[in-house]
C-alpha cells in the first residue's frame, strides 16, 4: 500500500527543497523523494537575485545565506584587455543591490537544514522514480501517493517523460567550460572579458576563490591567459564543459502532476537566470496550496499557474539569451560590440536600465 501525504515533491534540488521549506512553514504534510543518497559537493547555479533574496526573506530563510554567501555589488567590463566600464548593482532599488554568490551545494544545505527542522516534511534519500500512476509515484524503496505532486527532477525530468508532456527545445550553437579555484585577483567584483576570440568571465565565490568561464576551449588556464592576460592560478576543481539549451514544456501540469524548475523550462545558465527563475515558480505554487490540493480547483489553479510562470519564464529565457549572444561576438561583430557596450555602461540612463535587467530586478 502506497504511503500518503498532502504533498509529494520529487527532486531535492534547490527548487524542490525551497517549496519544501514554504510548505512546511504552512504545516502542509510533505514528503521529498531523491535518488541520490546524498548532495554533490560541487557548485552548478552560483549567483542569488535580489528576486530571490527578497522570497527567502520573506520566508525567514535569509539569515544562513547572507552569512556564507559573497554580495557581487559590481561587474568590470572589458574589450580585450581595455576595462570598458563597470555594471554596478549597489545603485540597484530595494533592500538587496547585489547579486549574492552562493554556490548550489550551499544553498541545498541551508535548505535541507530548514526542511529538516519542518516536523510536517520528510525527505526520503535513495527513492529513484520507476513509474508513475494517476495519483502515485513508485520507487525502489517504496509507493508513494498524494493530492498534487510537484516533479522538481531537473532538466531530464523522468515523471515529465512518463506524463507523455513534449518538450520545445533546441541546443545554442556554442560551448563552454568552467572551473573554480583560488580567487587571485585581488576584489570581490565580477569580470568580463569580451574578444575577438570568445569571452572569458571570472565570478568571485565565497571563501576566497573564483570561478573562471570561457567559451569555445577546454584549456581554461591557457584560455585566460590568452584572452586577459591575467594568470587564474591553479584551477583545482572542473573543468566542467556544458552547452546551453533552451527547453520548454508545452504543458506545467498534468491531472496531480505539476511541473516546476529545469522539469518544466531550461534557459541559458549564462547570467543566472534559471534557478531564480525556479524559486519564483516554488514561491507561487506554496501561494497557492489550498487550492491546489482541492480536487475542485486544482485545475483551474494549475492553469492560472502556467498562465503566469510560463511568460515569466520566458522573459528569464530572453534575458539570458541576450546577455549570452552579446558576449559571445567574434571577429568584426566583436570590434562593433565595443562601442555599443561602452554606451550602455557610461550613460547613466542605459546603465541602470543594464543593471536591471541582469539582475531580474
Amino acid at each position: 500500500m502506497a504511503e500518503r501525504s498532502q504533498v509529494l515533491i520529487v527532486g531535492a534540488g534547490p527548487v524542490g527543497l525551497f517549496l519544501a521549506c514554504l510548505l512546511g512553514q504552512q504545516g502542509i504534510e510533505t514528503r521529498v523523494l531523491e535518488k541520490r543518497a546524498e548532495d554533490t559537493n560541487w557548485s552548478r547555479a552560483i549567483g542569488i537575485t535580489p528576486a530571490s533574496l527578497k522570497l527567502f526573506a520573506q520566508a525567514d530563510l535569509l539569515d544562513p545565506f547572507m552569512k556564507a554567501g559573497l554580495q557581487i555589488q559590481e561587474a568590470r567590463v572589458h574589450s580585450g584587455r581595455e576595462e570598458l566600464g563597470r555594471l554596478q548593482f549597489w545603485q540597484l532599488p530595494g533592500a538587496f543591490p547585489f547579486i549574492l554568490s552562493h554556490p548550489q551545494n550551499l544553498t541545498q544545505t541551508h535548505l535541507e537544514d530548514r526542511v529538516e527542522a519542518c516536523s510536517t516534511v520528510e525527505i526520503r534519500r535513495r527513492s529513484e522514480v520507476l513509474r508513475i500512476e494517476s495519483d502515485q509515484v513508485l520507487t525502489a524503496a517504496g509507493d508513494f501517493s498524494a493530492d498534487v505532486i510537484f516533479a522538481c527532477d531537473g532538466h531530464q525530468s523522468l515523471l515529465r517523460k512518463q506524463l507523455g508532456i513534449p518538450l520545445k527545445q533546441h541546443a545554442y550553437p556554442l560551448e563552454f567550460c568552467m572551473a573554480d579555484g583560488p580567487d587571485l585577483l585581488g576584489h570581490e567584483s565580477a569580470c568580463l572579458w569580451f574578444t575577438e576570440r570568445g569571452a572569458v568571465e571570472a565570478f568571485p565565490l565565497p571563501g576566497g576563490r573564483r570561478r573562471w568561464i570561457v567559451q569555445g576551449e577546454r584549456d581554461i588556464k591557457k584560455t585566460v591567459q590568452a584572452r586577459s592576460a591575467v594568470d587564474p592560478g591553479h584551477l583545482d576543481a572542473g573543468p566542467w564543459p556544458f552547452q546551453p539549451r533552451f527547453q520548454l514544456a508545452r504543458t506545467f501540469s498534468r491531472g496531480a502532476f505539476c511541473l516546476a524548475g529545469d522539469a518544466a523550462h531550461v534557459c541559458s545558465p549564462i547570467g543566472g537566470q534559471g534557478m531564480n527563475c525556479g524559486f519564483g515558480d516554488a514561491a507561487w505554487l506554496a501561494e497557492h496550496i489550498e487550492q491546489l490540493l482541492l480536487p475542485a480547483s486544482r485545475a483551474r489553479a494549475m492553469h492560472a499557474y502556467e498562465q503566469e510562470r510560463k511568460p515569466a519564464f520566458l522573459r528569464c529565457a530572453r534575458r539570458a539569451a541576450l546577455g549570452m549572444w552579446l558576449g559571445t561576438r567574434m571577429g568584426l561583430q566583436h570590434r562593433l560590440r565595443r562601442p555599443l557596450l561602452s554606451l550602455m555602461l557610461n550613460q547613466p540612463g542605459l546603465h541602470d536600465r543594464l543593471a536591471r535587467h541582469f539582475s531580474m530586478t
